[in-house]
């Protein structure tokens, strides 16, 4: 019995040999279970393999060290983090990804990973992350676009002028220059001035007229 078959290649497949002959016709030799039969065709003969088996998952399990930051630490990182990915979104045209937010942080603290940041770098971590936040709040857009923008202003300033012991040096300028001891009378734009001032002042780890400490 012949039948015209035209093989897509040559070789040796499942016990059938296959050659080529100088008309590109194949000849397809089958094996003993098939009586040895030969055949020769002009119609392709499709060779089905098995599929290949599965490559088994690699799961990367990282194991922090004793130095390391605790989880109380990690999810503050965290929520600055999200902070900062999502003022991206408002005041950026190209704004920063989450996962960039995050390669930022680690380069800053020398890490491969946020849990593998030590405790002796991670306030510089934090303060990365807040600064960033403190400039994001800054931008000319950030009032109108950012619902939460004025509340943060007063928490950074309040927090920053206690620790500072600073608070009637706070109400002091702020009479003189607004004429109101409340930041709630002020304008985006004053309240920004304050914020300015306040985070000079925690540069320099004094208000004016303090000692330094």
């Amino acid at each position: 019995m012949k039948t015209e078959v035209e093989a897509e290649s040559g070789g040796q497949a499942a016990g059938r040999d296959i050659v080529h002959n100088e008309r590109n016709v194949v000849h397809v030799n089958f094996g003993a279970n098939h009586g040895g039969q030969q055949f020769i065709a002009n119609e392709p003969v499709h060779i089905h393999m098995p599929p290949a088996a599965p490559r088994p998952k690699v799961k990367v399990v990282i194991q922090p060290g004793p130095d390391c930051i605790d989880d109380e630490q990690k999810n503050r990182l965290k929520a600055l983090v999200a902070e900062v990915a999502r003022l991206e979104g408002l005041v950026r045209r190209t704004p920063r990804s989450f996962s960039s937010v995050w390669v930022g942080v680690n380069a800053k603290a020398k890490a491969t990973s946020y849990h593998l940041i030590t405790q002796a770098n991670y306030p510089r971590a934090e303060k990365f992350l807040r600064e960033w936040i403190g400039r994001l709040s800054s931008a000319k857009s950030a009032p109108a676009r950012d619902g939460n923008w004025r509340n943060r202003k007063y928490s950074y300033i309040f927090t920053n002028v206690k620790q500072l012991a600073a608070e009637q040096v706070l109400r002091t300028r702020l009479l003189q220059r607004f004429g109101s001891e409340s930041m709630k009378d002020l304008s985006d734009a004053d309240l920004e001035s304050v914020y300015q001032w306040v985070a000079g002042w925690k540069k320099a780890g004094h208000a004016p007229g303090q000692a330094n400490a």
